[in-house]
């Protein structure tokens, strides 16, 4: 299945990248003649995007060693279970949340506003413990990188290393 994104403007399909167009151009040559289907759905309803998923199993796995570090166990999280946290139990978590608030579990199955509300829950849940953790993205990796280095540099001046 080939996937391509556009928006109607003027009853016409305008694509964002010229790439994206030649691509949609070429692969309809390529099928000249052959039934297609042709699903349309609007950006809300769009599935996440792989850097969104990406973001999503970063925070898994960054929340569960926040709150691992802050000795909060899934027990007093839920208050029901007693275990480490771990970026499985935390997308566990997570899927729970998406199964009773849209009857869908799989986190594949989620378009991007769901996404958004379950990291809203999730967070609301966390944030009584008093843990916040933003939802990575390519600016708070940039942050996270420039202050390692810098912790790196001021270790070095410190030990005179430098």
């Amino acid at each position: 299945m080939t996937n391509f994104e556009a928006r109607i403007k003027d009853g016409a399909i305008k694509f964002e990248l010229v790439r994206e167009r030649d691509e949609f151009a070429n692969h309809l040559l390529a099928n000249e003649g052959d039934f297609i289907d042709i699903k349309c759905s609007k950006k809300g309803d769009r599935p996440r995007t792989k850097k969104q998923n990406d973001s999503m199993h970063k925070y898994f796995s960054d929340m569960s060693r926040l709150l691992n570090d802050s000795g909060i166990s899934v027990a007093m999280f839920l208050e029901y279970f007693e275990v480490d946290f771990t970026p499985e139990v935390i997308k566990n978590i997570w899927q729970k949340i998406g199964l009773k608030k849209f009857e869908k579990g799989h986190t594949s199955k989620w378009n991007r506003n769901q996404l958004t509300e379950v990291y809203d829950e999730f967070n609301r849940g966390s944030s009584l413990h008093g843990i916040h953790l933003p939802f990575p993205n390519k600016l708070t990796e940039i942050k996270e990188l420039d202050e390692a280095i810098e912790y790196e540099e001021n270790t070095l001046e410190e030990n005179n290393w430098k």
